[in-house]
């Protein structure tokens, strides 16, 4: 005696290359990429004083709470406030800042980071300046 058995069968709703190949990624940029939308924002390549914020300088527009955060995190005085004019000196100190405060490296806290301290991916203040780092990234 022979049992036949049918199995119905349907073809899945999601075509067949969407299940083997996943959604693309998308390329966010690399921190160094990143790094260099900021210091455009910052001082938009041109001059690194600010006449609006007299206490912060260089590239970056650190403050001197930053250069005394960094020394801090790396437990000795390794920076003094005039480092902050020294563009290599104070991508160093972004890089420390960076690491502690968002070892992740997420490109949004690094801006946010950048623009309000330690928690400021935390704040709703620092929004518009994240939108500026992208879009100096993305439409530049």
């Amino acid at each position: 005696l022979m049992l036949m058995c049918f199995i119905a069968c349907r073809a899945p709703k999601t075509p067949f290359l969407a299940i083997i190949s996943p959604e693309p990624i998308n390329y966010m940029g690399a921190p160094q990429e990143w790094l260099k939308a900021i210091i455009a924002v910052e001082t938009g390549g041109g001059s690194t004083y600010n006449k609006n914020e007299p206490l912060a300088a260089g590239i970056l527009q650190q403050y001197p709470i930053f250069v005394r955060d960094v020394n801090r995190i790396l437990g000795k005085q390794v920076y003094k406030l005039e480092d902050r004019n020294d563009p290599a000196k104070a991508i160093a100190m972004f890089w420390t800042y960076q690491q502690h405060y968002n070892p992740e490296m997420s490109f949004e806290r690094m801006a946010r980071i950048q623009a309000g301290g330690p928690d400021g991916w935390k704040q709703s203040c620092t929004d518009k300046y994240f939108n500026l780092v992208r879009n100096k990234l993305f439409n530049s």
